[in-house]
């Protein structure tokens, strides 16, 4: 019997010691693969690509989408988790390539940061503190803290444009609530962004932006 119990032990531990090391961690949910290519499903079917950057000189992640004859780049630092920049640039008519940044918008300290690690129902706030320069004129604009809640992880399903199923498990759901309604976002690992919906604050959705069609 005391042979028996010493081995329910020993496999009790490897058992939480196996569950501790595949514990699911919010972090993952922000780290981008670079060289990966999606769609939005949304009017303009817009494109994203995510590639390596720097700014400031530092290695960074950017986000890069275009509409309308505009190149967007939003700037992540290695993480994903802070935001460091959003540049728009003009794209020649030829080539398609960037001819100047219009406009840019970078961020100083306390930065738009998600926490690390966090916990299911964690609130916390992310601050908006933005230097707007647009042709090279630069102008303050007004800080912004956003009141944020981890609301768990989850797992999503998408019909992709090649009408292929994506399922996309551990995806990080955030919810913040402001004047003018609520907002949804949720990230998963390797993109990002998957989707985001807003409502009013009756509850009426107002706008989803998400990476494919619910099934």
């Amino acid at each position: 019997k005391m042979q028996l119990k010493i081995l329910h032990l020993l496999a009790l531990s490897l058992c939480l010691s196996t569950t501790s090391t595949f514990a699911q961690n919010s972090d993952l949910c922000f780290k981008r693969q670079v060289g990966k290519q999606f769609h939005y499903a949304d009017s303009n079917n817009t494109k994203i690509k995510i590639e390596n950057t720097t700014f400031e000189q530092k290695s960074a992640i950017a986000v890069i989408s275009e509409s309308g004859g505009i190149l967007f780049k939003d700037i992540f630092d290695l993480t994903g988790r802070r935001l460091l920049a959003n540049l728009m640039y003009a794209l020649e008519d030829n080539d398609q390539s960037p001819s100047e940044i219009i406009s840019e918008i970078s961020y100083h300290s306390p930065y738009p940061q998600f926490p690390t690690n966090m916990s299911i129902g964690q609130k916390f706030q992310i601050h908006l503190n933005p230097i707007h320069r647009h042709y090279n004129i630069e102008s303050p604009t007004e800080n912004t803290i956003l009141n944020m809640e981890f609301k768990g992880f989850e797992t999503l399903d998408f019909i992709m444009q090649d009408e292929n199923l994506l399922s996309l498990k551990q995806v990080c759901h955030f919810s913040t609530q402001t004047d003018v309604g609520f907002f949804d976002e949720w990230y998963a690992e390797g993109y990002g962004l998957v989707q985001s919906i807003q409502k009013s604050v009756d509850g009426v959705i107002m706008s989803i932006q998400s990476i494919g069609q619910t099934p």
